[in-house]
């Protein structure tokens, strides 16, 4: 099974460092410069195309694959976590509020006020992954292309790639992501990928 994850390109409020979960806001002036310009490198192509419903997504996907649009799978399920109450806020404006500092600190057991926690963040990923490959199958397609957001392909890259690197470690840049070698047990049972590399591409692979 061959996944591309892609991330969609820079909107305002990524430009001034705001939380941004499921506010939707389009790409940015810089965003789409950056992602039109993107889209004249080598990005893969696959047989099934899903991209998260926000704004954001939508607007990378119809450049990097404009000739895709008719067939592409939108969906809620591959949102970014949701940080509630701290959307469109900034780590200065957080930091005194102690809900905010012991989030920080510990992820798992703090969730943002009215928003996801990491536990159902997690658990709506895995279904949004298993719902994926119940359409692949139908489709008869082991070739993936997901534009998705940087919560999202962490949470995949942390799971494929479990010994490299931790799950903020995983630091796409906008419009850029990663290819992976896999299957489904191996993501499901959190074993490591067969190889990825970065799109759009470089080299050679790794692994």
């Amino acid at each position: 099974m061959v996944v591309t994850l892609i991330r969609h390109g820079q909107t305002e409020p990524n430009e001034r460092s705001q939380y941004l979960g499921w506010e939707d806001v389009s790409l940015s002036k810089k965003g789409l410069l950056t992602i039109r310009s993107l889209a004249e490198k080598d990005y893969p192509e696959g047989m099934l195309y899903v991209c998260s419903d926000l704004k954001r997504c939508q607007e990378t996907f119809s450049i990097l694959y404009k000739d895709k649009i008719d067939v592409v799978h939108v969906t809620k399920g591959w949102r970014e976590i949701n940080f509630g109450d701290w959307e469109l806020q900034t780590y200065e404006e957080l930091k005194h509020q102690m809900s905010y500092r012991n989030w920080l600190d510990d992820r798992y057991r703090v969730t943002p006020p009215n928003g996801e926690s990491t536990l159902l963040f997690e658990k709506r990923m895995l279904t949004a992954w298993q719902m994926l490959i119940e359409m692949a199958q139908v489709k008869g397609t082991n070739e993936l292309v997901i534009v998705t957001h940087g919560g999202p392909i962490q949470w995949f890259m942390s799971i494929a790639v479990p010994d490299e690197k931790a799950f903020f470690e995983w630091k796409p840049l906008y419009g850029e992501g990663y290819q992976i070698i896999t299957t489904f047990e191996r993501v499901k049972e959190g074993r490591p990928c067969i190889s990825y590399q970065e799109v759009p591409f470089r080299g050679k692979a790794n692994g």
